[in-house]
């Protein structure tokens, strides 16, 4: 089965040019020397169109199904659908074969709660009416349980009704399509491009029936949309079996689902079990196991960007930062006379504007600037350092035993690591607005 781009004569090919009679008769030689035979189909003729307007519209047998003589004694009879084009200019193949040895088996039907119903006013009303129904005051387990039983059996009735309907919309449009296909010349392409969209609707909302998970049908998306009907209730109902001595009797059935770990699964060892439980009970597990799980602590990281971060330095705070660090009076001296007597002047169309002295700020563009700046950076390092120290804020473990980290510098940017509470927060914010006084940085909150 596949697109061979070519036909077998010209009766396969309405629109458009004839095919060469050589080009053909090659076609039908080769299919002759490999002993293949068409399996025929059912339906549209044409698997493939070029989905113009009249005049150039044409159409073509290009997918076909071929098979030698071992075909039907090994796949029995088969028959070959030509469905509907949806997405491509290609019509899908659909094989099926009569000794096909997987059967249908009937199963029993558990009830799912779809996701889309969330969409439909409807379904929401159901659902309080029969919830509102059910709680008479008293909101024990047994109370949420059969309300719970109530919706489902309302919404089992509201869902035949509808998603039936939805089914048989789905099929009357696709024999639609089929047929317009089949007799289209290029007169029905935007009747079927519409047809073609709404299928898609249709199909958004059936697409979402993959996601069954417990055993009353009922997922965490039915109690995250409806939790403003049933909330008092499910919390009542939750608190009273995590404070009571009967447990989670009632509300622990499972389902186990068998995932194959391979493919073609023979042994039961080749499966993997997956229990579904349900929403109910995953909420009084998860409570338990919040309360068994020792307490971890949350950090926090923030990107320091500095607003002009050379245009902002002030020259008395590097003066003093040299001089702490050990630098000569001669060599400092020399440092500040680079960095202080500077003038500026724009240049605009190619002529220097007015003459003006800045107070603070390094040159960018300068060699000195970048070693400059450094050292003033180091004193942010030096004050994070010291209050890590003292306790005032914490550092952050990248592994277990590992050196406490509160800051990473390169060049002009920095990272800052602390506990995320409030209280370190607090003095991490004091810190950077002293340095700020000090050495006239200025944070870009925007």
């Amino acid at each position: 089965m596949r697109d061979f781009n070519e036909i077998l004569c010209n009766e396969e090919k309405p629109g458009g040019a004839n095919k060469l009679f050589s080009q053909m008769e090659r076609f039908r030689e080769a299919l002759e020397f490999c002993e293949f035979s068409d399996q025929g189909y059912q339906g549209s003729k044409f698997a493939w169109s070029n989905r113009r307007e009249r005049g150039e519209f044409t159409k073509e047998r290009l997918d076909r199904v071929l098979g030698n003589n071992y075909w039907p004694m090994i796949f029995g009879s088969t028959a070959v659908q030509v469905l509907p084009a949806q997405t491509s200019d290609h019509s899908p193949l659909f094989i099926s074969c009569a000794n096909d040895e997987e059967k249908e088996r009937r199963n029993v039907k558990l009830f799912r709660y779809e996701a889309c119903w969330s969409k439909r006013q409807d379904c929401k009303d159901i659902i309080e009416r029969e919830w509102r129904t059910s709680m008479s005051g008293s909101y024990s387990m047994n109370d949420v349980k059969g309300a719970l039983k109530r919706c489902k059996d309302q919404l089992r009735v509201w869902a035949k009704a509808n998603g039936g309907s939805q089914r048989k919309q789905i099929s009357l449009k696709r024999e639609m399509i089929q047929e317009m296909q089949k007799l289209n010349q290029g007169d029905f392409n935007e009747t079927i491009k519409g047809l073609h969209d709404e299928v898609d609707g249709i199909l958004e909302d059936e697409e979402i029936r993959w996601r069954q998970r417990c055993p009353y049908g009922f997922l965490a998306g039915f109690y995250q949309d409806n939790w403003d009907v049933i909330a008092s209730e499910v919390v009542y109902a939750i608190k009273e079996v995590l404070s009571s001595r009967r447990g989670v009797v009632g509300i622990s059935e499972t389902l186990i689902a068998l995932i194959p770990k391979k493919k073609h699964p023979v042994l039961v060892s080749e499966y993997m079990p997956i229990s579904l439980c349900n929403v109910l009970y995953k909420i009084v597990s998860k409570v338990l196991a919040n309360r068994m799980r020792g307490k971890k602590e949350s950090y926090m990281a923030l990107k320091l960007d500095m607003s002009k971060a050379y245009d902002r330095i002030e020259r008395k705070f590097l003066a003093a930062v040299m001089k702490k660090m050990g630098f000569g009076e001669e060599w400092s001296d020399m440092i500040m006379q680079c960095v202080g007597p500077v003038s500026y002047s724009l240049l605009i169309n190619g002529s220097p504007q007015n003459v003006f002295h800045p107070s603070r700020g390094l040159r960018q563009g300068d060699p000195l600037s970048p070693y400059l700046f450094i050292p003033c950076s180091e004193v942010l390092g030096t004050m994070l350092d010291k209050a890590k120290e003292r306790g005032f804020i914490s550092g952050f473990p990248f592994a277990r035993g590992s050196l406490l980290v509160n800051h990473l510098f390169f060049a002009n940017d920095s990272l800052l690591f602390c506990k995320a509470n409030v209280l370190e927060w607090s003095r991490l914010v004091r810190l950077l607005n002293f340095y700020e006084v000090a050495s006239g940085q200025r944070l870009n909150m925007e």
